[in-house]
């Protein structure tokens, strides 16, 4: 039958057999349980119904013996509340056994209350009874003092007065200890009888009438106490009929609960005899099915399977003749299915195997010879690349060692026009000739600017521009730079402003050099497009990130603008707005294309907003790692770099010992006659040999020295001197004054030894002193 059905099919319905078959059980255990806690239940309810009954006759006892109502009105409210009990069990009875126990117990109850009230009335009689007989033996006592003395009582008289004094006592503590001696009573009975008739007589023997008349009272007051006993005989025979009564219905009550508690716990006890063997029975039903489909869905899955087994084993010995028969629609079936048509398939595949075999031979060779042509192939292209990979490294070097040559070889000669162009200034010409001096320093320092732009773009494309990380005080380098600049806005109506966030007091981490080529480059452009109103930098602090800073610096100008779809060209190299500002305003283009190469070396960015006709904003933001030092407060460099300058202009010029290493006899003579100015001996080298040679013959106070020249380069002079001061002592400063202004250059020159760094052309003749002049004392 489970054939029929796949896999999850079996395992769904045989889950759901088993889910009912528990949920069975846990109903029929539910039930049961509630059942067996109902009789419980109902028998804790009798129990404490008997336990209100015990109450009852304790309380009764304690008010037989105190005579309390307190006592009475316990027993009564505990009374109602075993009626009210009663009638609540008996609704919730089902049996009619029970129900008639109930019922008998409810009619003994309402009997026992009836009779107890009674017993009440009946006690409340005992009790004027018992206060009557105090006053009757109050009266007899008094009666026997007063009359004694008039000689009323005769010595028998008294006797027979003390006795009934006596008993009168005995007659009232029986009340109170609530026993009752019937010999003891009859006796008593016939006493009075006969102290009535002595006292009878004494009054019919008496003349005197107040003798008549005491005689008569005592008759009276015996006669009535006679009375009061015969009542109370009767009062104490009803109140121990009652008392009897009381416990026998008490216990008949008890009795009657009890039986229920024995009848529902009987039932009890039944019923789970009963259900024990019903869920018993039903545990064995179920595990018997649950055994049973989990035999089924057993030999549903291992048969087909063993089955399959053994065509496996046959198909693995290589007998493809064998094949599953498809007996079940299950997943075992499906599978059966799909391993015969792989089975049919492996037999089609070993036929074209056998087919393949026949011809590998041949295929092989063919594909040996493919691929031994694809080798060949592919190491051609390895050649051809790794040539490719040297000609690339070759043109690489090429391009560093032409802009390195092209830095030297244009320095040179620029070194030299400058130079002497100072010189002839300085010279004592004539005003109009002073006027083409100034022209051409200025042509030059032009050419310069240009100069060092392209071979600054050129090395930020070919990456050789390293940016140095060295500790600088920001705020001083953006107050120089707007130092500068506004030496440059005097003869024009643009007022320059600064702002510097006072929160910046600490030095940075980066390349200062950099950094202020950025800002000059920005505030040029600023200068040369603003033709009046004003030119504004702020820096600030824009965001602080643990030792991380972002500075923010922000330059604007009320120039004449950029047009919104030039200002994304304004950075590409040799961009100018049109040719009349070309024309207008000179420049090759380069500036903010180095700006943002410099930028974004730095690890940061720029942008720019502007408006045609009202100016523009430069916003530069660079991350600096803020360095350990505090810094002086910008508003403060003005008044000390004047100091400063004051103080350089007051130094006294000092005779110094100068060995210059130069191969070109025109920058030779430029400083030379530089020295001259500040009566400095100078001594000529024209090559690192000649050098070394010469600092050997004599002593020198300081020694200038170019980079490359022939025999021997400034770098051999420079380490050959430092290892012959090793040995013998001292040492003198050694200045580069080289055309090598690429990346790295300085870094090679120091390493060599040397104390200080120039680069050509030495444009004033004071960066030469100044230079110098720092390793000595003024005067």
């Amino acid at each position: 039958m489970l054939d029929r059905f796949k896999f999850s099919t079996k395992i769904t319905f045989s889950f759901g057999v088993f889910i009912i078959i528990i949920a069975l059980n846990a109903v029929l255990s539910y039930f049961g349980q509630n059942y067996l806690i109902a009789g419980v239940e109902k028998s804790n309810k009798i129990r404490k119904i008997i336990d209100l009954i015990d109450r009852i006759r304790l309380n009764e006892k304690e008010y037989i013996i105190e005579n309390s109502r307190n006592y009475s009105a316990e027993v009564n409210d505990l009374i109602s509340q075993t009626i009210v009990q009663s009638n609540e069990m008996r609704r919730v009875f089902s049996d009619e056994r029970e129900k008639n126990k109930i019922d008998e117990a409810f009619r003994f109850l309402e009997e026992y209350k009836n009779i107890f009230n009674g017993y009440l009335n009946v006690k409340d009689r005992q009790q004027a009874l018992k206060s009557r007989a105090e006053e009757l033996k109050q009266v007899f006592i008094s009666m026997t003092g007063e009359k004694e003395a008039a000689g009323l009582l005769a010595g028998e008289d008294k006797a027979n007065i003390a006795f009934l004094i006596v008993w009168s006592s005995a007659l009232t503590d029986s009340i109170n200890a609530g026993v009752f001696n019937e010999t003891e009573n009859a006796e008593m009975s016939s006493r009075l009888d006969e102290l009535i008739d002595a006292f009878q007589k004494k009054k019919d023997a008496s003349v005197k009438i107040d003798n008549k008349l005491f005689y008569f009272d005592v008759i009276q007051n015996f006669k009535e106490y006679r009375d009061f006993f015969f009542k109370y005989k009767n009062v104490k025979k009803m109140l121990l009929e009652n008392e009897k009564k009381l416990k026998e219905i008490s216990a008949q009550i008890k009795t009657i609960f009890a039986s229920a508690i024995e009848l529902i716990e009987g039932d009890i006890k039944s019923n789970a005899v009963r259900y024990s063997l019903f869920m018993t029975s039903l545990f064995f039903v179920s595990f018997a099915a649950a055994v049973l489909l989990a035999l089924l869905l057993l030999k549903s899955i291992t048969s087909p399977l063993s089955e399959f087994i053994g065509i496996t084993q046959a198909i693995a010995g290589g007998d493809y003749s064998r094949k599953l028969a498809v007996k079940i629609k299950d997943e075992l079936g499906e599978l059966a299915e799909n391993f015969n048509i792989m089975v049919e398939n492996i037999k089609l595949s070993e036929l074209k195997l056998v087919e393949y075999n026949d011809t590998l031979e041949a295929r092989v060779d063919s594909r040996t010879a493919e691929l031994q042509n694809t080798l060949d192939d592919l190491k051609k292209t390895q050649s051809q690349l790794v040539r490719a990979k040297e000609a690339a490294e070759a043109a690489n070097r090429a391009k560093s060692d032409f802009l390195a040559n092209m830095s030297h070889e244009l320095r040179t000669p620029m070194n030299g026009i400058i130079g002497f162009t100072d010189l002839l200034a300085s010279s004592g010409l004539a005003e109009r000739q002073s006027e083409f001096t100034r022209t051409i320093k200025k042509s030059a320092l032009h050419l310069l600017e240009l100069i060092n732009d392209i071979l600054d773009l050129s090395k930020i494309e070919a990456c050789k521009l390293t940016i140095v990380k060295s500790p600088f005080d920001v705020t001083k380098a953006v107050a120089d730079c707007v130092s500068i600049i506004s030496q440059q806005l005097r003869d024009k109506k643009v007022d320059i402003k600064m702002k510097i966030d006072s929160g910046i007091n600490y030095l940075v981490n980066g390349d200062e050099l950099r950094f202020r080529q950025i800002l000059i480059n920005i505030l040029t452009n600023a200068n040369k497009f603003t033709a009046q109103g004003s030119i504004s930098v702020e820096l600030t602090r824009e965001a602080v990130n643990g030792n991380t800073v972002i500075l923010k610096t922000v330059i604007s100008d009320t120039g004449i603008g950029i047009p919104a779809d030039k200002i994304d060209k304004i950075f590409e190299m040799f961009y100018q707005l049109d040719d009349s500002s070309k024309k207008r305003y000179g420049g090759a283009g380069l500036g903010l294309a180095i700006v943002r190469g410099l930028v974004e070396m730095m690890g940061g960015e720029i942008t720019v907003e502007s408006e045609e006709g009202k100016g523009s904003v430069f916003c530069v933001r660079i991350p600096f790692e803020i360095a350990v030092g505090e810094i002086k407060a910008a508003a403060d460099y003005d008044k000390t770099d004047s100091g400063s300058k004051k103080g350089a202009s007051e130094e006294t010029a000092r005779e110094l010992e100068i060995l210059l290493a130069e191969d070109d006899e025109i920058n030779a003579a430029i400083i030379t006659n530089m020295a001259k100015k500040y009566k400095w001996k100078v001594s000529w080298a024209q090559n690192g040999r000649e050098a070394v040679e010469l600092y050997l013959a004599k002593k020198f106070d300081a020694i200038i020295m170019d980079g490359q020249m022939p025999e021997m380069s400034g770098l051999e002079a420079a380490r050959r001197i430092r290892e012959i001061e090793a040995e013998k002592g001292g040492r003198v400063p050694i200045i580069a004054l080289t055309a090598y202004a690429m990346s790295g250059d300085r870094e090679k020159f120091m390493a060599a030894g040397m104390d200080d760094y120039l680069t050509k052309p030495v444009t004033a003749p004071d960066i030469l002193k100044s230079a110098v002049m720092k390793y000595f004392k003024a005067g």
